[in-house]
């Protein structure tokens, strides 16, 4: 029985930063819960060190991790950097996405227990009644059915989930707010509470907020009705410090205890953000280039103009004259055919960071675009992390969006670290501040 049958009821969010943190069911009392639970942050050094050095291992307890919607996995990524500080060795019970390509290189990379290539509609089936903060399942928990695999799944400790952000997308003109992909976000709800797991991360763009449907107040809504302490709210890359200005809306749960709020987690790990160049400095040997991460895009011969145009003048913006004949008269688009500032943090790369005329993606002091290696460690994906699918290299498009829809790994470093877990001191603890 939801605790909401008890009378209690989660109380909806204001504000985006002003986040909810109370108790809406008994969850009994935890002896290795500690209620200052955050990490401290990690300095930068540490940082050039993960996207540069040898991965990272751990011989501690294991700590299993699910990810669904998982795309290449730049949320579990960031989850195991966390655990991995905290002297844990995070396993991947399961993962899940519909993208078989983008499903491979998960696997290379996190070689998860259980890998499902299929879509949520499918693996998970249930009923939401009502809304927001009167959410809950129809008929219980016994009303979600759940895939047998996911079942016969070791359990995890941790949850994971980047539901499809395209619905929500400010990039999406024509069903914001309003698309039926935007309801498989309570698909992660019901997984976590059919199958009794403990911690839930759920990521998306600030956009959620501004759907039809209330799905994120509703998803927070049926956790809360089910026993978990919940804060939500938005994390930008940068103000704790990465050089990218990358906005990410989390819902953070756990019946282990009280997870950091987000306030909280922005003021622990608040720091001024790194210029672009930090991130762009020292790539390695291009060697057999695996997975194209470091051949420059084709472009046409007009865009290879208009780069260099920038590159002579040493301007920022494309002059209204060297941009195409549709924005001859003005645009208010005037970071397209842009280059970064150097001094400055990347903006948000989107799938189309190869494109100059897609946003403000041309290298900050070279005459291309970004390489993906590039816009790879700008989204904290380090230089062992192998996009490779097979033994060809993967599709450019593919890569493209793998890359452009990533999770900055810091995320998941800075919400992991917010949950009640045992904090044990690894080899790792000495790269902390």
């Amino acid at each position: 029985m939801p605790a909401s049958a008890k009378g209690s009821r989660a109380q909806p969010n204001s504000d985006v930063l002003q986040t909810s943190s109370t108790n809406y069911s008994s969850v009994g009392t935890l002896p290795h819960m500690n209620e200052t639970h955050g990490l401290p942050p990690r300095t930068f050094d540490s940082w050039m060190e993960f996207l540069t050095g040898p991965r990272r291992r751990s011989r501690g307890n294991e700590f299993r991790i699910a990810d669904v919607f998982c795309s290449v996995g730049g949320l579990t990524l960031g989850a195991s950097e966390a655990l991995i500080a905290q002297g844990l060795k995070p396993v991947v019970s399961f993962a899940s996405d519909l993208a078989p390509d983008a499903l491979a290189v998960y696997e290379k990379n996190f070689k998860p227990l259980v890998a499902i290539e299929g879509s949520m509609d499918d693996l998970v089936q249930m009923t939401v009644k009502g809304t927001g903060v009167n959410a809950t399942f129809k008929g219980d928990k016994g009303g979600i059915d759940v895939d047998s695999r996911l079942r016969r799944a070791p359990r995890p400790d941790l949850l994971l989930a980047g539901p499809p952000c395209q619905g929500h997308s400010m990039l999406n003109n024509h069903t914001r707010y309003d698309d039926p992909r935007n309801q498989l976000y309570l698909k992660v709800p019901a997984l976590a509470i059919k199958l009794g797991i403990p911690n839930v991360i759920i990521e998306n763009v600030p956009g959620v907020l501004r759907d039809t449907n209330s799905v994120a107040v509703t998803a927070e809504g049926l956790l809360n009705n089910y026993g978990y302490r919940t804060t939500s709210g938005v994390i930008g890359a940068h103000k704790i410090g990465w050089p990218q200005t990358r906005q990410r809306f989390f819902l953070i749960a756990s019946k282990w205890g009280r997870p950091e709020s987000i306030p909280q987690i922005l003021a622990r790990n608040y720091a001024t953000a790194r210029p672009v160049l930090w991130a762009l400095g020292g790539l390695p040997a291009k060697r057999d280039d695996e997975a194209g991460m470091q051949t420059p895009p084709n472009l046409s011969d007009e865009n290879k103009r208009r780069i260099q145009v920038l590159e002579d003048s040493g301007a920022l913006n494309m002059p209204l004259e060297e941009r195409p004949p549709s924005h001859s008269s003005g645009t208010t688009y005037m970071a397209n055919y842009g280059r970064m500032d150097p001094d400055k943090p990347a903006p948000t790369l989107t799938t189309g960071y190869a494109t100059p005329g897609r946003g403000r993606f041309i290298h900050p002091t070279k005459p291309r675009t970004l390489l993906p290696r590039e816009a790879a460690r700008i989204q904290g994906f380090p230089d062992w992390f192998s996009f490779q699918t097979g033994d060809e290299q993967p599709p450019r498009a593919a890569l493209n969006t793998w890359l452009g829809n990533a999770v900055p790994s810091i995320l998941g470093f800075v919400t992991v670290s917010a949950l009640p877990l045992r904090r044990t001191k690894s080899r790792w603890w000495s790269l902390l501040r």
